[in-house]
């Protein structure tokens, strides 16, 4: 198909937790007829979706992880805290000081690929900092 971007239609029913995708169709005319087929007006949406467009893609992000865990016990954050997300640079793992006190390290924030490396990742830098006596 060259440069030209690839578009698929997509059928939705539903709202809220009823809301899903009927089906994909590879042109407007298809999808339309599939509509019609469907019964009442109102039942179903379109949408025009281009394959491969996402803005997170954008050169120099990767997918990869978001690990927290707290300094002093060494255990995982909330599982909020621990997701997936398009991440930029290198893997890396942070220390966090509390701004209340400058010396102390309170939490550990590490991106890597995998949730599992995140993790690891920031449990070592934890060892790597009560080893050298840094931290609590």
């Amino acid at each position: 198909m060259g440069d030209m971007a690839q578009k698929i239609y997509l059928i939705t029913t539903g709202e809220y937790s009823d809301y899903r995708v009927h089906s994909a169709w590879s042109t407007e005319e298809l999808a339309k007829k599939k509509i019609a087929q469907m019964g009442p007006a109102g039942s179903a949406e379109l949408y025009a979706w281009t394959l491969d467009d996402d803005p997170d893609l954008a050169e120099g992000l990767w997918p990869g992880w978001q690990a927290e865990i707290d300094f002093e016990t060494g255990q995982a954050e909330d599982e909020w805290r621990n997701y997936p997300l398009m991440c930029e640079g290198q893997p890396r793992t942070q220390l966090i000081r509390d701004p209340g006190r400058s010396e102390c390290f309170t939490r550990i924030l590490s991106f890597h690929k995998t949730e599992a490396l995140a993790l690891k990742a920031a449990r070592d830098a934890r060892a790597k900092e009560l080893a050298r006596g840094e931290g609590l």
